[in-house]
């Protein structure tokens, strides 16, 4: 596997400074192939939108900085970046892997003033409708008893991943892992799908756009 593959035991911290030596398309890499290994993937994402949804021009924002690397030139394969991780999508709708995806009105409302936004709230409109893999919004005031407070990806309920601003943390101890399964499905309950995500959107798109 590439960019340094997580153990099947215990807990691992892949550094991003480490991590992405070799630049940021070698992770989005890794993810797919974590993916393709998978015949179930749980990803919340409260504070981003799930890479698989995004779309190239939101991808590229998004690559445009990540706090592992000490120097902004580093990053020095952003086009390739945007590429893998628009390949990801493929994912969704091909192969044996089912997807579960959740994310937040909170990248949308943060990146209020990004012109990418538009486009990118129809992507979600589209993935709402989508009766291939799961895509849920949990929506504001949703009456929960924890927050979705971290980045979180869930692999056959065997590896969880979760993401800090300096790296990531992997997961394979099942008490570890089922707990943050729990996290995640308290989560979902909260989360509107298909016709009840597209009326959260549109809505979203009112508040934030315009009519």
């Amino acid at each position: 596997m590439t960019a340094n593959a997580p153990a099947t035991s215990g807990m691992t911290y892949q550094p991003y400074h480490r991590h992405l030596v070799d630049g940021l398309a070698p992770q989005q890499r890794m993810y797919a192939e974590l993916s393709e290994r998978a015949t179930l993937m749980q990803c919340l994402s409260p504070s981003e939108i799930p890479g698989q949804l995004q779309t190239q021009e939101w991808a590229r924002a998004v690559f445009s900085y990540n706090p592992g690397f000490a120097d902004d030139d580093q990053r020095t394969d952003i086009d390739a970046a945007v590429a893998a991780r628009t390949a990801r999508r493929a994912q969704l709708t091909e192969g044996r892997c089912q997807f579960h995806l959740l994310t937040t009105s909170f990248p949308l409302r943060f990146r209020r003033t990004w012109p990418q936004l538009p486009a990118q709230i129809d992507r979600l409109i589209q993935a709402a409708l989508e009766d291939r893999y799961q895509f849920g919004i949990i929506p504001d005031g949703a009456p929960a008893r924890q927050t979705p407070h971290t980045s979180l990806c869930i692999y056959d309920g065997a590896l969880a991943e979760v993401e800090t601003f300096s790296g990531m943390l992997f997961f394979a101890d099942a008490p570890d892992v089922a707990a943050n399964t729990r996290a995640f499905e308290e989560c979902a309950r909260l989360a509107l799908y298909g016709e009840d995500a597209v009326a959260e959107l549109l809505r979203l798109r009112t508040e934030l756009i315009g009519p």
